[in-house]
This record gives structure tokens, C-alpha cells and sequence, in this order.
């Protein structure tokens, strides 16, 4: 891991710890469950799905706009 790359993720990381703080009654299972699962968690887990592909440079550009690659690609990118 690059240091870019640590610090990218080092940024986005902690705010998945932070909204699970929230709810620290709750089992990892109960927070997990995909139909229950709190918004902001979700968020959190999406942002940093986003910033560790960015860091990683799983991303490509079309039509001038950056996008992520398929799960498919990044799995054969790594």
C-alpha cells in the first residue's frame, strides 16, 4: 500500500467506526442486516468502498466523468 493510499483510506475509514459507535447496544449482525441496516452506515460503507477503489486506482474516466470499475474488473485488476 502506497502512501497515498493510506492516507486516503485512513481518512474515509474511521467514519464507518464512528456511525457503529452509535449504536454500540447493537450485535455486528443486527447492525449488518441488509433490510435494517441504519442509513448513515450504509453511507459510510459506500464512501469508503469509493475512496479505497480511488486509492487503489480501480477508477476510469468516460466521457470526461471518473467512474468505477465493474466488481468483475477489479477483481481481475487485482
Amino acid at each position: 500500500m502506497t502512501d497515498y493510499q493510506k492516507e486516503k483510506t485512513s481518512k474515509i475509514a474511521p467514519d464507518i467506526l464512528n456511525r457503529r459507535a452509535l449504536s454500540l447496544d447493537s450485535s455486528l449482525t443486527n447492525l449488518y442486516k441488509e433490510l435494517t441496516m441504519k442509513v448513515e452506515l450504509h453511507r459510510a460503507h459506500k464512501s469508503n468502498d469509493k475512496g479505497v477503489t480511488e486509492a487503489n486506482g480501480l477508477t476510469k474516466i468516460v466521457d470526461d466523468k471518473k467512474t468505477w470499475l465493474t466488481e468483475s474488473k477489479k477483481c481481475k485488476a487485482i
